[in-house]
């Protein structure tokens, strides 16, 4: 896309916390596929894996607000803003979600199970408001609550810009903090679950004060020039975090470990450190990452429970072997291919769509100039 309005940056991709997303995906991946392997000890082992979501908010942040630090010129730019963000989730996020309704009301029409088929649940999805309190379940594509909770992220972004250029990094990390101690205020009076639990049940406000962390590492990594000359600290709180996950320690250590690993990872690759994060096939496994995610539960039906369970007859060890098959072999040859066939082609065609443009312009409440460029 071209035009004087079209807000795309020129900075460098950060080709290492790419990395670090791909491994975090297969991570949600075990989280969800452990209680299909039938032992109990691998459901115990995973079952802190969900906040690897919250590390994704993270990047996100830390990417968008890379990407658009200076904000938009006027209305029209943010509706490219928009439009890009959208062609980036929507495609895959339909795709899935069609399927599972076919599924849905199919296959599991008789069942009373309001996780399989909800359909008040089905407008929420295709207006990406499934994560915002819309719905009574994560219905369908059970993951795709957190890809509500971006675009939410998304929608937002003008204020968060408006936060960072009034007051810095300190100000996004403060009012960070006080969605963080409203969640929990509301989690102690019962008003909520567990904020790091959230999903189809405000899911949207639990992504906020990641996005928010991640925002500020990209505002602030620039003007305090902290130093790191490898990724070793990266590796080292990625490696803690983890290990925090399998000793099932609390989530807000957890979450503090995974956004520390976020900052030291950037920084690193920021100050030209080298290793395995930064070799391109990095950058290929991340860009494979969103379609691991969003493809995984219809794998884990397929090719776990159909063909596994049902057409092989497996069971035991046998079942959890063919299990870690497919979280790491399986399903990112089946991203692979629908990322290459199905994403990419449907985010260049939207992104280059033509599409009525708003006229007048207008400017931005918060009159933030807007910066040229490209965006991946």
């Amino acid at each position: 896309m071209s035009g004087p309005t079209a807000n795309f940056s020129t900075h460098r991709r950060y080709v290492a916390i790419d990395g670090l997303r791909f491994i975090a995906a297969v991570g949600v991946v075990a989280h969800h596929y452990a209680g299909l392997a039938g032992f109990p000890l691998a459901t115990t082992l995973f079952a802190k894996n969900y906040l690897f979501v919250d590390f994704f908010f993270a990047i996100s942040g830390f990417v968008i607000f890379h990407n658009y630090r200076n904000g938009f010129a006027d209305i029209a730019a943010y509706m490219d803003f928009l439009r890009n963000r959208l062609a980036r989730i929507y495609p895959l996020h339909l795709l899935t979600f069609l399927v599972f309704a076919l599924l849905a009301f199919t296959l599991w029409r008789d069942k009373t199970d309001r996780a399989f088929v909800d359909p008040s649940a089905i407008l929420p999805n295709l207006l990406l408001a499934h994560a915002w309190g819309a719905t009574h379940s994560t219905a369908f594509n059970y993951p795709s609550w957190s890809i509500s909770a971006e675009w939410l992220a998304y929608l937002s972004f003008p204020a968060v810009v408006w936060l960072i250029r009034r007051g810095g990094a300190g100000l996004a990390l403060g009012v960070a903090g006080l969605i963080v101690v409203g969640l929990e205020l509301a989690g102690y009076l019962g008003l909520i679950e567990p904020w790091t639990t959230l999903t189809y049940h405000f899911g949207a406000l639990r992504a906020l004060p990641t996005f928010l962390f991640g925002a500020a590492l990209a505002h602030g990594v620039d003007r305090i020039r902290p130093t790191l000359s490898s990724f070793a600290p990266a590796w080292l709180m990625f490696g803690a975090s983890v290990a925090a996950m399998l000793a099932g320690a609390d989530d807000r250590i957890i979450l503090v470990l995974l956004m520390a690993s976020v900052a030291a990872t950037v920084i690193a690759e920021r100050d030209g450190a080298t290793g395995i994060l930064t070799r391109p096939a990095m950058a290929r496994l991340g860009d494979l990452s969103y379609a691991i995610y969003m493809i995984h539960p219809l794998m884990g039906i397929g090719v776990i429970n159909l063909l596994g369970v049902r057409v092989l007859h497996l069971g035991g060890w046998p079942l959890a072997v063919w299990c870690v098959v497919c979280a790491v072999a399986i399903n990112p040859l089946a991203a692979m291919l629908v990322h290459d066939f199905v994403e990419s082609p449907s985010r260049r065609w939207l992104r280059h769509a033509r599409l009525p443009r708003l006229s007048p312009r207008r400017p931005m409440a918060t009159s933030i100039v807007a910066r040229g460029g490209g965006v991946r």
